[in-house]
Formats: structure tokens, sequence, C-alpha cells
């Protein structure tokens, strides 16, 4: 599971948010490219912080590098 954030809405955040996000959350271009390079069959997102963007925003920054299955879950759900 990963703290993930929106890129997108990732820049538009002044730089002290993006300094802290940056060291504690992974993007979602970031976290394509790990999943990727992993070949995970499955990364479920929590924590999220969408910034502006949708869901639909964040499925398609992850799926750049990333083709495999994509969960969103809330603080609490268990798999």
């Amino acid at each position: 599971m990963y703290k993930v954030y929106s890129k997108a809405g990732f820049d538009k955040r002044r730089e002290i948010w993006r300094e802290y996000h940056s060291k504690h959350h992974t993007s979602t271009y970031e976290l394509g490219e790990i999943a990727g390079k992993a070949r995970l069959k499955l990364v479920i997102l929590y924590h999220i912080l969408f910034r502006g963007a949708t869901e639909q925003d964040l499925l398609d920054e992850i799926k750049v590098n990333y083709n495999g299955k994509v969960i969103e879950c809330r603080d609490l759900d268990t798999f």
C-alpha cells in the first residue's frame, strides 16, 4: 500500500508543501514506475492527496508507467 499524491495537484502547491509531501508520500508517476519495475499485480492506494485531481486523474498518471490493477481504499479498509 502506498501513500500517494496526484502529481498534477502537487505541482499547484506552495514549495513548502511540495517539499514535505515529496519526502513522506509517493507521486503517482513514481508509484507507477516502482510498480512497473517490480511487476506488481496489484497496487492499493491509501491516504490519497488529490489536491483537485479526480480518481481518474490519479489512475491515468499511474498508468503512464504501470499496467496492472489499482484499487483506491479508505483508511481502515481491510483486504
